[in-house]
């Protein structure tokens, strides 16, 4: 996992096709106010835009995903991300054809505010959305989902 401000986000460029091409997108649409939906980048990459109320850890399940890294940027809100690595974990289900793989098991929890982004890697359980101390809130959320290049993470 990688957390870190818009402030560094071109230290990021380098870390494999896609990457580039998204974080360009988000230098140019950050401020704007996008709609929620996708938006195709190019044929390794896509960002979703969602706008969502925060939920309480019960409501939610860790997940990971095995054809695309995401790399979610707050747009406007904040909210708890609780992240493990996947080895510390138990499967429970899957869905391939959605990519999404889910667990259970604990990890620690990250806040995710407006400026901020997470870099999330196959091998990065995760469960977004999370309320942070007790308040519920509508979000604004944009997630990358960039290809994996399997030599990036080889």
């Amino acid at each position: 996992m990688i957390y870190d401000h818009l402030k560094n986000i071109d230290k990021y460029r380098s870390l494999g096709p896609g990457f580039d091409k998204g974080i360009d997108f988000i230098l140019d649409n950050h401020t704007k106010a996008l709609d929620p939906g996708r938006y195709e980048i190019d044929d390794s990459v896509y960002a979703q835009v969602n706008v969502y109320e925060t939920k309480e850890p019960e409501e939610a399940f860790i997940e990971t995903h095995h054809e695309y890294i995401d790399f979610q940027f707050m747009l406007e809100g904040i909210e708890d991300v609780v992240w493990a690595p996947l080895h510390k974990l138990e499967a429970t289900e899957s869905e391939p054809e959605k990519d999404l793989y889910k667990y259970c098991g604990n990890g620690e929890r990250y806040p995710l505010e407006a400026g901020y982004f997470m870099i999330l890697f196959p091998t990065d359980a995760h469960m977004p959305s999370l309320t942070r101390h007790g308040a519920k809130q509508t979000n604004k959320k944009l997630i990358l989902k960039i290809k994996v290049n399997s030599s990036l993470l080889k």
